[in-house]
């Protein structure tokens, strides 16, 4: 259940974001990883158990080390939740749904040659995401909080996009599929 993506040095500034549905958590499930043990240098998240009906609510992200950041995202059991970590040398910042609900300073993330793990640990050992993972993005960027926020509302909103017959994208409120972008 977990994606690798080829080593890459994303530097001191990067965004990783992404859709989740959980399944069912008991445990502590790897997210997206890119060190296989808290004694390594890397980064990691993780769900912290959440309750007798298996509800991760808390992310903790966590740097070099065991220094680490707890974001309650609310529940995802069951429904599809976009969650978004900004890394910066300013410190980490944790999107759900498109709104800020944590941040704080972890050790300096280091990202090197190792790959990145989506839904496990790199390289399997520890506990997989229960659950379903779409559109993950890695930005060598990080992301203001007005664009985290337009990234969620273009697949949240419905009124957002509107389809032709044709698959033409089309703002809503035009119609006969003339494609405007409001941008």
């Amino acid at each position: 259940n977990r994606l690798l993506v080829p080593s890459c040095d994303l530097g001191e500034k990067f965004t990783v974001s992404g859709w989740f549905y959980q399944k069912f958590i008991y445990g502590y499930h790897r997210l997206i990883t890119c060190k296989e043990s808290a004694s390594e240098d890397g980064w990691h998240t993780e769900w912290a158990y959440g309750g007798t009906e298996g509800e991760g609510t808390i992310l903790s992200v966590f740097g070099n080390g065991n220094s680490h950041v707890n974001a309650d995202v609310g529940s995802i059991k069951g429904r599809w939740a976009y969650l978004t970590l900004v890394f910066d040398v300013d410190g980490l910042r944790v999107y759900s749904d498109g709104v800020l609900c944590a941040e704080g300073n972890i050790s300096p993330v280091k990202t090197g040659s190792r790959a990145i793990a989506i839904g496990g640990s790199p390289e399997g050992s520890e506990p997989s995401f229960e659950g379903f993972y779409d559109e993950v993005r890695i930005a060598k960027t990080a992301l203001s909080a007005e664009r985290i926020a337009a990234d969620f509302a273009t697949v949240d909103n419905r009124g957002f996009f509107d389809f032709g017959a044709v698959g033409v994208p089309v703002y809503a409120g035009f119609s006969g599929g003339t494609s405007a972008w409001k941008l």
